[in-house]
C-alpha cells in the first residue's frame, strides 16, 4: 500500500483511504467477536449486500477503532480520512441491553445519536492529529460531529443540508457520478452491471454545485467526486471499460465552464481519440459514447473511427474494446467486450 500512495503522489494524486465503520465492518467482527453486539460468532460475508451485523459502541470497541486509525494515519498522509458511516442498520442496538442502557446512561433518545456518539468521538480523535473526518450523507442523522465532511451520495440534499450547516461538502450524487451503473440502454450489449443507466452526455452536464444551494454557502462545495463500485467489475480491463469515457466526462463537468463543455470531446479524452485510453491493451466503452446524437442527425458529418487494440496484456482480463471506437453520434456496437465468466 505504501508503494501505491507514493505512485500517486509522485503523479500529483493524494490517495484518500475509506475505513467504513460502524456498519460494513463484517470482517473485523468476525475477527473479534467481541466487537459485535450478539454472542454469536459471524463470519466473513462470502456474497453482496448489507449485513446488520454492526460494531458496538462502546469504550473498548472506540479504542480498537482508533488503535487501528493510528496505524492507518502513518500510512497515509491525506488530510481527509473517509470512515464511510453509510448502510448502518441499527437493528442490534435496538435489541442489545447492553447498548439500550449506555443510551439511557448518556439521554439519547435514538439509535442515531447513538452512532452519531460514535462518528464524533472519531472526528474528535482525527482532528486531535490534524485530519479531517470525511463520511457519506447518512452521518447528517443524529447530528453532525463538529469538524466531519459530507459526502452526499442519495443525491444532493444531504450536501445542501451540511453545506447550509457550514460544513464542508463534496457532491456525489447516485444518479449521476456512480459509474458502475450501464453506460448504454443497449444493456443485451453490455456487460452485467448493478442496474440504472448514467450517460457520457448526464454526467458531462452535471453541475456540482447545486442550483438551490444559496450563493452564501456554496463555497463549502469542495468538489464533486465518481464512483466505480466493483462488484460487477471483475478484473481491470472491466474496470476501464466502465470509466472510460465517462471520466473525461465527469473531467469536463468539474473543470471546465458549462459554457465551454462538450460531450463528444470529452468522450474523445485528453490526448485526442481515445486510442491513449485503449493503449492499455484493456479498453473503453463503445455505446458509451452517445454524445449530442441528435446533433449528427441531419449531417453528413464523417464518422471518426480509432483502431484500440484487442489484446490484453493482462491474462484471465476482459478483452479489450474490439478494435473500433464510433464517435459521431451512431450508437450501433462496433466491439463489445463479452460478459465475464462467473
Amino acid at each position: 500500500m505504501g508503494e501505491i500512495v507514493a505512485y500517486a503522489a509522485a503523479r500529483h494524486i493524494l490517495v484518500l483511504p475509506e475505513f467504513d465503520m460502524p456498519g460494513h465492518m463484517m470482517a473485523a467482527i468476525a475477527a473479534y467477536p467481541e466487537l459485535g453486539n450478539l454472542d454469536a460468532p459471524a463470519e466473513v460475508w462470502p456474497h453482496w449486500g448489507i449485513s446488520k451485523r454492526v460494531l458496538n459502541i462502546s469504550e473498548e470497541t472506540i479504542a480498537f477503532a482508533q488503535d487501528v486509525l493510528s496505524e492507518a494515519l502513518e500510512l497515509f498522509p491525506s488530510k481527509y480520512i473517509h470512515l464511510g458511516g453509510d448502510e448502518c442498520p441499527r437493528d442490534e442496538w435496538v435489541e442489545s441491553p447492553r447498548m439500550q442502557a449506555f443510551m439511557r446512561a448518556q439521554g439519547m433518545t435514538d439509535e442515531a445519536e447513538l452512532q452519531a456518539h460514535f462518528m464524533k468521538r472519531m472526528d474528535a480523535f482525527l482532528s486531535e492529529r490534524g485530519r479531517v473526518l470525511v463520511g457519506w450523507d447518512e452521518i447528517l442523522e443524529g447530528g453532525l460531529a463538529p469538524n466531519a465532511v459530507v459526502m452526499s451520495w442519495r443525491g444532493e440534499q444531504g450536501g445542501i443540508t451540511a453545506a447550509q450547516a457550514g460544513h464542508d461538502v463534496v457532491m456525489a450524487p447516485y444518479h449521476t457520478t456512480y459509474f458502475d451503473y450501464y453506460q448504454s440502454e443497449d444493456r443485451a450489449n453490455e456487460p452485467l452491471a448493478i442496474g440504472n443507466y448514467t450517460s457520457v452526455e448526464k454526467v458531462c452536464a452535471y453541475e456540482p454545485i447545486p442550483a438551490n444551494l444559496d450563493p452564501a454557502h456554496a463555497g463549502h462545495v469542495l468538489g464533486a467526486q465518481c464512483q466505480l463500485w466493483t462488484e460487477y467489475t471483475p478484473t481491470p480491463a472491466a474496470a476501464e471499460y466502465m470509466l472510460y469515457p465517462r471520466l473525461c466526462a465527469f473531467a469536463e463537468a468539474v473543470w471546465t465552464p458549462k459554457a465551454r463543455r462538450d460531450a463528444d470531446e470529452a468522450a474523445e479524452g485528453p490526448q485526442g481519440p481515445p486510442a491513449s485510453i485503449g493503449a492499455t491493451g484493456r479498453g473503453a466503452a463503445v455505446d458509451g459514447v452517445e454524445a449530442s446524437p441528435q446533433r449528427h442527425k441531419d449531417t453528413k458529418a464523417p464518422r471518426r473511427l480509432c483502431d484500440l487494440p484487442s489484446e490484453s496484456p493482462h491474462p484471465g482480463c476482459w478483452p479489450a474494446v474490439r478494435p473500433r471506437m464510433r464517435l459521431d453520434g451512431d450508437t450501433r456496437r462496433v466491439g463489445t467486450p463479452p460478459h465475464p465468466s462467473p
